[in-house]
């Protein structure tokens, strides 16, 4: 059994976390519980047809994956901008996530190309240590 303070340091985050998202590679992903959206992986050239999505990631890697959803995101001002919704595994912290729900969105103005947001971090009772 584990104690309070290794499940503390387990579920405790940096604002910024090495992650490795499988078949992609490796990033460091901003970690906010502000963004009460899904977690949100950068890609260009962005195609969806019928049930799949292609993009390019960060990496220059083009990739396919079945569309599981889209959500629409306010980036502000009040602009709406519709996005495919992918499943991803992931490592982080040393654990590994299967199937987590990525959307897929332009991050070229983002030091980070990856963002873990409240929809994830809320299950886990998640602290970001600022």
């Amino acid at each position: 059994m584990k104690s309070f303070k290794e499940y503390f340091l387990e579920n405790t985050f940096d604002p910024k976390e090495p992650i490795k998202i499988v078949d992609i590679g490796d990033f460091v992903a901003k970690v906010d519980s502000g963004n009460d959206g899904h977690c949100v992986l950068h890609g260009d050239d962005i195609e969806i047809n019928d049930d799949k999505v292609s993009f390019t990631t960060a990496h220059g890697k083009r990739i396919t994956r079945p569309l599981i959803d889209t959500t629409s995101i306010n980036i502000g001002g009040g602009v709406e901008e519709k996005r495919p919704v992918i499943n991803l595994d992931f490592s982080l912290k040393g654990k590994q996530y299967k199937n987590q729900r990525f959307s897929v969105g332009n991050r070229e103005t983002n030091d980070e190309k990856v963002l873990i947001g409240l929809k994830f971090l809320e299950p886990l009772n998640a602290t970001i240590e600022c």
